[in-house]
């Protein structure tokens, strides 16, 4: 259970990544940004919802990385203040309740297709400014900006409660298709994670930097989390 404590700092902490994040050019705090629009047919996504332990593996030696790497409940805590935070501060009128239940839903997928949250956080700040209802002039939805026709069909068929596309700007289960989308992504692209976002943003070189570089800004945000857990 989240302590009214937590939920304070987070608040409160959200103006100091002012200071804390630099902010590039064209990546203003509350400016909702997209990408060019990919083409339709475009994105990929696999068949597997929810996937084996052996397809998990195969998916993160495909990224270079390892499934042994499980961060403890203070790195977990430190990486989910840093992330809504980071949400706070794109999206002004974001709760701090809301922009940690963003946060949990961030490591989940993290968790489930062995991806840095640190990365899926600050793609969804590139993408939609952490605006759960944005959509795009293309037809992307949600935080992940997901075009919604290439995926409709295997969306709704995993996920049953989707009916139309309004239905999913639903954070949870666009945060998971989106985790899975860049996934095979980067698993076709090798472990280059930049190769990887340059696929998921169409070549999108700028929006690629701008992602490396919020990272930077949330690890060392987590690394101030960390001293300060107790």
């Amino acid at each position: 259970m989240t302590s009214k404590v937590s939920l304070d700092k987070i608040a409160g902490a959200c103006f100091l990544w002012l200071l804390l994040l630099p902010v590039t050019a064209g990546a203003k705090p509350g400016k909702f940004e997209l990408p060019p629009p990919s083409a339709e047919g475009q994105l990929i996504t696999s068949d597997v919802f929810p996937q084996t332990a052996a397809a998990k593996e195969a998916r993160l030696r495909a990224n270079g990385e390892s499934s042994k790497k499980t961060p403890s409940a203070k790195q977990r805590e430190a990486q989910i203040r840093s992330i809504a935070e980071l949400f706070c501060r794109y999206n002004k009128k974001l709760s701090a309740k809301q922009a940690r239940q963003y946060a949990e839903y961030i490591l989940q997928a993290g968790d489930k297709f062995g991806q840095d949250p640190l990365v899926l956080a600050a793609m969804v700040v590139h993408e939609s400014s952490a605006n759960a209802a944005a959509v795009s002039r293309g037809g992307d939805y949600g935080l992940m900006q997901v075009r919604w026709n290439v995926h409709k069909k295997r969306i709704m068929k995993q996920y049953p409660s989707v009916k139309k596309a309004k239905d999913f700007l639903d954070p949870r289960i666009n945060i998971m298709v989106g985790t899975e989308i860049f996934t095979d992504y980067r698993a076709a692209a090798g472990p280059d994670l930049r190769a990887g976002l340059l696929r998921y943003s169409a070549g999108n070189k700028k929006l690629a930097n701008k992602i490396f570089s919020t990272k930077k800004a949330l690890e060392a945000a987590q690394k101030k989390h960390l001293k300060a857990i107790k």
